[in-house]
């Protein structure tokens, strides 16, 4: 049984749903076309760099998703991530400091999962221990761990800021290289 709450497949097909259908440029558009378009310079913060916070391969995966609106749907799923993890992540904090294992838990569980789907590994790490002490029953400890959490979301969240600005039809490309 897979770990994840859900599978990319029925991440797709539920997305797939609400996203307006593929105009018909995107639908006769060779794939190839973008492949040979010139990539832009990379920032070493953005997104994807070898000491970035994100692991490009998350987002990569979600835009090779069959179907014609990949790019789409990870700038849908960026956005999801930029509104909804800050007040997850006061949520988390606001259990640490009320001393509520359980909260601390599932917040913890909840932030891991939805980083480790955009790539946000460390982050997604550092939650995983963040949800262990909280399965333990405990919240000692957890102020240096969700002071570096902290840091890391903020890192995370610029990289995905970064992410969301490039255009779409450069960042496969830049990939292939």
């Amino acid at each position: 049984m897979s770990a994840w709450p859900f599978s990319r497949e029925r991440l797709l097909a539920t997305l797939q749903r609400w996203l307006p259908p593929a105009s018909d440029d995107a639908a006769t558009t060779p794939p190839a076309a973008d492949a040979q378009r010139p990539p832009l310079p990379r920032d070493e913060d953005a997104a994807g760099s070898r000491d970035g916070p994100l692991n490009p391969r998350a987002l990569d995966a979600i835009r090779r998703l069959p179907g014609p609106n990949g790019a789409l749907l990870v700038q849908k799923v960026i956005a999801a991530y930029l509104a909804d993890t800050p007040p997850r992540f006061e949520h988390l904090r606001a259990a640490a400091d009320a001393g509520d294992a359980e909260a601390l838990r599932k917040a913890a569980h909840a932030l891991k999962s939805s980083s480790a789907n955009v790539g946000a590994e460390q982050l997604a790490g550092l939650c995983r221990e963040l949800e262990a002490i909280g399965q333990k029953g405990s919240t000692a400890g957890v102020e240096t761990l969700l002071s570096a959490a902290e840091d890391e979301l903020a890192r995370t969240l610029v990289a995905l800021t970064n992410e969301r600005r490039r255009p779409a039809e450069h960042v496969l490309a830049e990939q292939e290289l």
